[in-house]
């Protein structure tokens, strides 16, 4: 097991506690996915902010780009736009190379056609 190594402001990475954030994240995104109406909104938000909880505990990693991927679609699948676009430009900001590249770029590009829509 690899020990908590302490990084700027003195928090600590905590890798097994940040799988298991994601895997509660994993299953309200499920949960949200099935769910229909004001509960399906709620369950995203709700799985949005488990995957960022996920992302603090293992700060410059694969998994930390997962969460912010996931919590960006957790926003997007809300209609919570602003919030997904936030995460989308962090997410492409800090990993200019991720591999969802693509899937970032295709959903700002909906994000933008839906603000030009209804704007």
């Amino acid at each position: 097991k690899v020990p908590n190594v302490p990084i700027i402001g003195g928090k600590k990475l905590d890798r097994d506690r940040a799988r298991e954030e994601f895997a509660k994240a994993d299953e309200l995104f499920n949960k949200a996915s099935q769910a229909e109406g004001d509960e399906r909104k709620d369950l995203f938000v709700d799985a949005a902010k488990q995957y960022k909880l996920a992302a603090k505990y293992w700060p410059s990693s694969a998994l930390e780009q997962d969460a912010w991927l996931m919590s960006a679609e957790s926003y997007y699948f809300a209609e919570e736009y602003p919030n997904a676009e936030e995460m989308y430009v962090k997410l492409f900001g800090n990993y200019p190379r991720t591999r969802y590249e693509d899937l970032i770029n295709k959903r700002r590009m909906e994000i933008g056609l839906y603000w030009i829509r209804h704007d």
